[in-house]
């Protein structure tokens, strides 16, 4: 034997080395062992019932749910340097990464006369990848690894873990977060499963679906809808136990945040008197919700409608315990059409009504709509007969008819004649036909009533002979000169012919500019009334007087222009020719820049400098302002012309003229 492995020990070598087997087992321990042997004069084999190494034969690489058996064993195979099954040699089952919770059974098992060794694997509660090493223990440790995948298990059970009972204000998310848990038959967490969120009394869940981790466990987070009071969250997987599972939250009210309408005032209502149905304002949070504060003053404005209108009755009122203002007496005094009212507190956000529409409101006063006529003649039915509508407190016009409206003097004396008593038609006036005053002259004043309502009193009456527009006269010159200032006399008289004197006359131009003054002129004892009357451009005049509701006239005026002015007066110069006719023409002005349309000016032409100096301009009056200018250059270059108009130079003199060739 020694000598075999003497003569066999570098073959032997040579064979053994390059073996390709893991760890120790295969190479590294034959190595050492024949290099030791090699290295004497003896040669000494190792132990070959020695194990060398180990190999997972089955179960490997399995799946199946946490918690569970798998469906193989797990078998190793130990053998020595030469692949002999090793026997009777004892191998641990230890639990690896991600094997939490799980068993071998049995942890440590014998090797078979095959070199195998059996046992059953339960996996751990850890979803993933899980793993058993096994372990033969000798003079050089051997291990072997098996890999499993554990899955989710099959869902028994719903459980809470946390989340109820909870309250926060109406509109926010919960402080916590509302959890559930997911557990097999056993009790152990199960992940992979779907969990359906739903919410009842209003708001939402971050998610309306979530899947259960590892650990069993998922949750949401809850947001509370707007109503305050009881809500809940509630998670459900189907078919399983205790499913669903309710979380019950409490939505508590906010700060005080604005106001809200509780009772609308009446859609409509008469002007002055209180609504029917009197508005009722809650105080409540952001989300709507009624707060309970007491004391808080809400106040009550005209936010839209026609101008003017103001609130009757008590304009502010206060909440009660349970944040309410209640208004009694409300109202609106104003015009006819359609109103909204706005409500505002302190550090709170305002609210605006619906639509009231507003009608008048009972009759309770009268208002004269036509005045009777200014001047009347004694006795005489005024020209302009008076009439009176009836009105509500604001002012409104009342629509009623058959109220009795009585009129009367109120000042000034005399008797007022006709039919006094005159009844309202539909639309609530009072019209008379036939009222006259007989007495002294003098103003009167009329008064209108009716019984229960407030009287007014009409403008002031001027009692006195009438003027008659056909005896009456303007009288006035039928020519006048720009800028010429005349007088105008508008003299009124009676139906007899008498003068009307004290009567207030206005003078009014058409036709283009005038000026007339003063504004209104009071006749006379003979019925005169004087004016004055100018106008710078040159025209026709339309002039008419009037006294209350008579017209006098019209007269004309014609305008023409003034008298001719130099330094108003233009000229046309043309340049010449050498022995030929220059011909100039000069339009006379007057002093408002008016073409005067008459001749008798005298115009003189001169050459004042240039080659033909001192030539002297033949002139020829036109007839119609306009006068010819003529002379012959004899001379070319250029020539000064003067010109003057009765003596003095007209605007832009002297002129140039260029003589040609």
């Amino acid at each position: 034997m020694h000598a075999i492995a003497r003569a066999g020990c570098a073959s032997y070598v040579r064979f053994m080395t390059p073996l390709p087997r893991s760890g120790w087992s295969r190479a590294v321990v034959p190595a050492v062992l024949l290099a030791a042997a090699c290295s004497g004069s003896d040669l000494v084999l190792p132990d070959q019932t020695e194990p060398a190494h180990i190999e997972a034969i089955a179960g490997t690489n399995q799946a199946g749910a946490v918690g569970t058996m798998l469906q193989e064993p797990l078998v190793v195979r130990v053998t020595d340097v030469q692949d002999r099954p090793v026997a009777e040699r004892r191998v641990a089952f230890l639990l690896g990464s991600g094997a939490d919770g799980g068993t071998v059974e049995p942890d440590t098992s014998l090797t078979d006369s095959d070199g195998r060794a059996t046992v059953r694997w339960v996996l751990g509660a850890t979803q993933g990848s899980q793993q058993v090493q096994a372990k033969v223990v000798s003079a050089v440790p051997l291990s072997t690894t098996f890999t499993a995948t554990a899955s989710a298990g099959v869902a028994a059970k719903l459980e809470a873990v946390r989340g109820d009972g909870q309250t926060a204000t109406a509109g926010s998310e919960l402080p916590d977060s509302v959890v559930v848990r997911t557990l097999d038959a056993a009790g152990r967490p199960v992940g992979g499963i779907t969990v359906a969120w739903s919410v009842t009394g209003g708001g939402s869940v971050s998610a309306t679906a979530t899947v259960s981790g590892p650990d069993g466990m998922t949750g949401v987070r809850r947001t509370l809808g707007p109503a305050a009071g009881a809500q809940a969250t509630v998670a459900t997987v189907d078919g399983i136990e205790g499913s669903p599972v309710t979380f019950g939250a409490t939505a508590a009210v906010g700060e005080v945040g604005r106001l809200s309408i509780e009772v609308q005032p009446a859609t409509s209502a008469q002007s002055g008197l209180p609504f029917s149905r009197q508005p009722q304002v809650q105080l409540v949070d952001a989300n709507g919700n009624e707060v309970a504060r007491q004391g808080l003053a809400v106040t009550a404005t005209v936010f839209s409608g026609p101008a003017g209108a103001t609130l009757v009755g008590s304009r502010t009122a206060s909440t009660n315990g349970q944040g309410l203002a209640v208004f009694s007496d409300l109202g609106i005094s104003g015009g006819p059409g359609s109103y909204q009212l706005n409500f505002s507190g302190t550090a709170v956000e305002g609210a605006t009504s619906g639509t009231i529409v507003l009608s008048a409101g009972a009759a309770s006063g009268l208002r004269i709509v036509t005045q009777p006529s200014s001047f009347v003649a004694p006795g005489e039915p005024f020209p302009i007969q008076p009439a009176v509508q009836l009105v509500d407190a604001s002012g409104n016009v009342v629509a009623k008819s058959d109220v009795a409206v009585t009129a009367g003097i109120a000042s000034g004396g005399g008797t007022l004649g006709g039919t006094v008593t005159v009844n309202t038609n539909t639309s609530g006036v009072a019209r008379f036909t036939n009222l006259s005053i007989t007495g002294d002259p003098g103003v009167r004043t009329l008064i209108f009533a009716s019984s229960g309502l407030a009287s007014v009193n009409s403008n002031p009456v001027d009692v006195r002979q009438s003027v008659d527009a056909a005896r009456s006269s303007i009288a006035a010159p039928g020519t006048v000169a720009a800028g010429q200032e005349v007088q105008v006399v508008v003299t009124l008289r009676a139906p007899n012919g008498d003068p009307v004197p004290g009567i207030a006359v206005t003078l009014a131009a058409s036709g283009g500019q005038a000026t007339i003054g003063p504004a209104s002129v009071t006749t006379s004892g003979t019925g005169e009334a004087a004016f004055t009357f100018a106008s710078t451009e040159p025209g026709a005049r339309s002039l008419t007087a009037t006294a209350g509701e008579v017209s006098v006239g019209p007269v004309t005026i014609q305008v023409v222009a003034g008298p001719p002015v130099a330094s108003e007066t233009t000229a046309e110069v043309p340049d010449g020719r050498r022995f030929r006719e220059t011909r100039i023409t000069v339009q006379s002005r007057d002093t408002f820049g008016n073409p005067v349309p008459t001749g008798g000016a005298t115009v003189v032409g001169t050459i004042v400098d240039g080659p033909n100096d001192g030539s002297r301009l033949s002139t020829t009056d036109l007839g119609d302002g306009t006068y010819l200018l003529v002379y012959f250059p004899l001379f070319s270059g250029d020539d000064e012309v003067a010109i003057e108009l009765n003596g003095a130079a007209i605007s832009g003199s002297p002129f140039r003229s260029r003589v040609r060739n």
